[in-house]
């Protein structure tokens, strides 16, 4: 009964799995037991891809559950993950946040799907922006680069993501002196030369390594962000060379 269920799951109709995992769910003898939060988990993820609301808040509870039954330790980490992406559908941003974080402290969840916490790592960025809190955004998209480097779609949208708040918060510095100007130039340049190192790094990925398109739009942008920032030939040719690239 379990393996339909999820073989329907994983079929382009998942709610033909719908009855399976309820038959399962409604089973008293004590071989079911085990399963049944499987099911619920299941059931969860078909669910909260539903327009009704009513489904989406069943997602929600079945997760919850999962959650705090604490029975099946496996499940725990997907329930969060699943329950934030829930909180982000319905612009729940501090409840995400709060679900994101408990993934982002749990350093032992998803130790064999780094992938999950590349995804977690970036989704918690994208909650603190929409919380209009650019520095903590940054922070979690560079813990994103920094640490889960070989996942390039997570990556990218993290860089491509930085880019911007890095920007405003440079727009934000005092320029009324020439060492506040020279402290300005410096933080550009360096958000500049770390892009192309980016890149450069990146050059053999391609579209299907980062299909949302966040590398393309990446490598398409550069020349605008060097024309933008007004970067000279010999601040050009500085940063090439402090790369080991040599001048282009």
């Amino acid at each position: 009964m379990r393996e339909i269920g999820r073989y329907f799951a994983g079929t382009d109709n998942p709610f033909r799995a719908v009855p399976y995992f309820e038959e399962l769910l409604a089973r008293t003898n004590p071989e079911a037991e085990e399963f049944k939060l499987l099911a619920e988990m299941e059931l969860g993820i078909i669910e909260m891809r539903a327009a009704d609301p009513g489904k989406v808040q069943s997602a929600r509870e079945r997760f919850r559950r999962i959650i705090s039954s604490g029975k099946d330790k496996a499940l725990i980490p997907q329930a969060w993950l699943n329950l934030a992406m829930l909180h982000i559908k319905n612009k729940e941003w501090s409840d995400a946040r709060e679900a994101l974080d408990t993934i982002n402290k749990e350093k032992k969840w998803f130790q064999d799907e780094k992938e999950k916490r590349a995804e977690a790592g970036f989704l918690l960025g994208t909650v603190y922006d929409e919380l209009d809190d650019p520095v903590a955004a940054n922070q979690a998209y560079l813990a994103v680069v920094s640490t889960y480097g070989k996942f390039a779609d997570w990556v990218t949208q993290a860089w491509e993501r930085y880019i911007p708040n890095s920007l405003a918060d440079f727009e934000k510095m005092p320029t009324d002196t020439e060492e506040a100007r020279l402290a300005k130039r410096e933080r550009e340049i360096a958000l500049y030369r770390l892009t192309r190192k980016f890149l450069y790094q990146w050059q053999n990925w391609t579209d299907e390594d980062a299909p949302t398109g966040a590398l393309r739009r990446l490598r398409r942008q550069i020349e605008d962000m060097k024309n933008d920032m007004g970067i000279t030939p010999e601040e050009e040719a500085q940063v090439m060379s402090d790369l080991g690239l040599g001048q282009k």
